[in-house]
């Protein structure tokens, strides 16, 4: 029974360099799993306890304090897109006085409830229209109420500040509006108005506003062009959401014809902002394209085995055994599916537990699994 200082080396690429006692992790250590994800700081019987630094799959980054394995107290997140925020956490989740940083620049700082500020400070950015600086400060900053978690709404009074700016030219402003009249109860949701505001802001540039404004087009078929091209603006700024949808429609050949080779370039884009379902695609392209000139076994066992390791879900353990029979690993890839389809027997449909027990009987076949 471990105790003292040691270290751990497990098949699925999982190490630990640290303090033990009794058998369980315990005082200081350091855990990695693969190459992007790790936790480097204090342990109480095996769980993340105290105050560490974690890598995340995403290429996120958070330092704080930790109980019970979830982010909890005082810590910073900071994400690869720019976002970040800073304050009180509860159970993985940001409760409590906080300061978070969009990845567009917006900053909001109050008490937080999740995703949700009930009442705070917002600052937003300068628009590019001459004014004193008496007016560039209330163009920029509101404080008072904001959003009502409970009952999905934005405050009037910040909504009638939101429209008096964003018709001055400021273009968050716009992007705000427009979720607004999208995603809340009050003000009624209104699709006329959420395109209106979008589109001020997606063509200012803002590719946020792009890509929301192209999620609402391809909504409408006789807009689906316009759609395309505000999705392609869009991710050529980086925009990880763009990427993504691009990635998928070229992989599945949706809106255009069917390129694995252009489906790997956009997830790649948004694999390196952070978009865990563009790394899990990218991993799945890799593992199954028909294409021997795109596969690559191992970078795809890579990019999986940290999902599969610390999500619970059976979608990323069905691209790990994947990437793993291409490996030539047939009987890993075996055992990894075979805990994909009993984890996906309670939630998966039908046919996508059929499509799991298909790939399982190829695996144990000594034969990897090929995309259509």
């Amino acid at each position: 029974m471990p105790d003292g200082y040691g270290r751990l080396v497990e098949p699925n690429e999982y190490t630990y360099d640290g303090g033990w006692s009794a058998g369980q992790r315990s005082g200081y250590g350091a855990m990695r799993v693969g190459e992007d994800f790790g936790y480097e700081g204090t342990w109480v019987a095996n769980v993340r306890q105290g105050y560490g630094r974690e890598l995340r799959p995403d290429g996120g980054e958070y330092i704080g304090e930790w109980h019970a394995d979830q982010r909890e107290g005082h810590g910073i997140l900071k994400t690869p897109n720019g976002a970040s925020h800073d304050g009180h956490w509860e159970h993985n989740a940001p409760v409590g006085q906080g300061t978070r940083l969009s990845a567009e620049g917006i900053a909001i700082t109050g008490a937080w409830d999740g995703d949700f500020v009930a009442n705070g400070t917002i600052t937003l950015r300068n628009a590019d229209t001459p004014r004193s600086d008496d007016e560039l400060r209330s163009d920029r900053e509101y404080r008072g109420n904001l959003y009502d978690p409970k009952t999905k709404s934005v405050d009037p009074a910040f909504l009638t500040w939101l429209e008096g700016i964003a018709n001055r030219g400021n273009l968050d402003a716009a992007l705000l509006l427009g979720q607004a009249y999208r995603f809340f109860l009050e003000p009624i949701p209104d699709r006329a108005k959420a395109i209106q505001w979008y589109s001020r802001a997606a063509d200012g540039g803002l590719a946020q506003a792009q890509y929301e404004l192209a999620e609402l087009m391809f909504e409408d078929s006789a807009s689906g062009q316009r759609a395309m091209e505000l999705l392609m603006t869009a991710a050529a700024r980086g925009h990880a959401g763009a990427n993504t949808r691009l990635g998928v429609f070229f992989q599945l050949g949706t809106y255009v014809e069917k390129n694995h080779a252009r489906a790997q370039l956009f997830y790649e884009v948004a694999t390196i902002q952070g978009d865990l379902t563009a790394r899990n695609n990218l991993a799945w392209l890799l593992a199954t394209s028909p294409s021997a000139d795109l596969r690559n076994g191992s970078r795809a066992v890579t990019l999986a085995q940290p999902l599969a390791v610390l999500y619970d879900n059976w979608g990323y353990l069905d691209t790990l055994a994947a990437a793993q029979a291409e490996t030539g690993d047939f009987a890993a890839a075996s055992r990894t599916e075979r805990k994909a389809v009993t984890q996906a027997a309670s939630d998966a449909s039908a046919e996508a537990l059929q499509d799991l027990k298909h790939r399982l009987t190829l695996f144990e076949a000594d034969e990897p699994y090929r995309e259509p």
